[in-house]
């Protein structure tokens, strides 16, 4: 009785895998192109935070499908293999989603040839305790793999460190000892949100379903069992049953929420194939309401200085404005600066004069909305900027120029 009652509970959910797998496939429009691989994309996007909390340092999920063509064989989940593998995935994050990635300071960011060994040894079933530092873990990924070597693994996700120029940060995976990054670029021709982007997933590994989870604190007690070797990670028991292990770091937010409420967020997410490696396929999901906005702390400080003090003589502007920034990971981040006015004080005057000799940069030479260097003559430019940005290891320096009268009166 018991051998009937088990078996028949098996088909019963191999039932319920096929039927919701079938459902899946029939919910989607049938596509009929040639070759097969043009039907390639992504479906069931989701994406979820711990915390809504304006400010506040939540835990990211999110989750996403490759478009299955139900021509092919059923794979171990009861679903068909995907148009074409997977090559690179672009998450496109709402603004405002920031990180820090520097929350590790370089002893905890993982090395490249440190990953790379890393994915060697589990090829080799040959696995150490060394690889990347255990407190530079911050997250987990879930792979869906089909094929020969079809299975459910639960992957780290760790701090790299980042290569430089437009990279802001660097994340690695490991999926089936095929190590691949995830590189993390600023939109600075839009609206300054932050792209993530998989370069270069492995051809030989299929993957139906990904999931990850991204610390908001990844030094937080909380995780401290769900950081994996390699070795869990290659016997399969990387769960958040592990043994506790302490990152050996501060706990400093990594993560932080938009600090603007009541506006509709969406992350995008595309994909290429290695079949068409330029030709992004893209969808869109809701992101979760950002609230509280009334709960955060506000209080810039501005402060100008002349560099010269004598009455009635010519003179710059040393102005300097400081935003503070929130201690500890229970503290909510001041909110973001929207609009800055400055009111100078009576009697100082420009002198028109003065633009005598300077030159002008156009619009198509300042190159707004374009990730493209500006080419503003020499000759056109009025005072030095610079900022200074905890995230970031370097200052960011550049020029105010002067532009042409229609530039003028609109938007700066």
């Amino acid at each position: 009785m018991r051998k009937l009652t088990l078996a028949a509970l098996l088909a019963l959910l191999a039932a319920l895998a096929l039927t919701a797998s079938a459902s899946a496939i029939e919910g989607e429009k049938e596509c009929t192109e040639t070759p097969r691989s043009r039907c390639f994309g992504l479906t069931k996007l989701e994406a979820s935070l711990s915390t809504t909390q304006a400010g506040a340092h939540p835990d990211l999920h999110f989750s996403f499908e490759v478009k299955q063509d139900p021509l092919t064989e059923e794979n171990l989940f009861g679903g068909h293999e995907p148009y074409a593998p997977v090559r690179d995935v672009r998450f496109e994050l709402p603004p405002g989603l920031i990180g820090d990635p520097g929350v590790l300071g370089d002893a905890q960011q993982c090395t490249a040839l440190e990953l790379a060994q890393t994915a060697e040894e589990l090829q080799d079933r040959n696995v150490s305790e060394s690889g990347c530092p255990n407190g530079s873990q911050i997250g987990i990924a879930t792979v869906y793999i089909a094929g020969a070597a079809a299975g459910v693994y639960a992957e780290p996700i760790y701090m790299m460190q980042p290569p430089g120029g437009e990279v802001l940060a660097r994340l690695g995976i490991i999926a089936l000892a095929s190590p691949f990054y995830i590189d993390a670029t600023l939109r600075s021709e839009f609206d300054y949100g932050i792209n993530l982007e998989i370069i270069d997933a492995p051809a030989a590994v299929s993957l139906p379903r990904t999931e990850g989870t991204t610390w908001g604190v990844p030094a937080a007690k909380v995780h401290d069992t769900e950081r994996c070797t390699p070795n869990e990670v290659l016997h399969g028991t990387c769960s958040s049953k592990s043994p506790s292990r302490p990152p050996g770091n501060r706990e400093l937010p990594f993560l932080t929420n938009p600090t603007r409420c009541d506006v509709p967020l969406e992350m995008r997410v595309g994909a290429s194939s290695w079949v068409e490696p330029g030709n992004f396929k893209f969808d869109s999901t809701t992101f979760p309401e950002i609230t509280g906005c009334d709960s955060l702390p506000f209080g810039p400080s501005l402060r100008i200085e002349p560099t010269s003090h004598r009455a009635a003589t010519p003179t710059g502007l040393e102005v300097t404005e400081t935003l503070p920034a929130s201690e500890g990971v229970e503290v909510l981040e001041p909110s973001q600066v929207r609009d800055i006015r400055v009111t100078l004080p009576a009697g100082l005057a420009v002198n028109p004069a003065s633009a005598d000799g300077l030159d002008v940069c156009s619009e198509e030479q300042v190159h707004f909305g374009k990730r493209v260097a500006a080419q503003c003559p020499d000759a056109s430019k009025l005072a030095e900027f610079e900022a200074e940005i905890p995230a970031l290891p370097r200052r960011l320096r550049g020029a105010r120029t002067g532009q042409s009268l229609p530039r003028l009166g609109g938007r700066r």
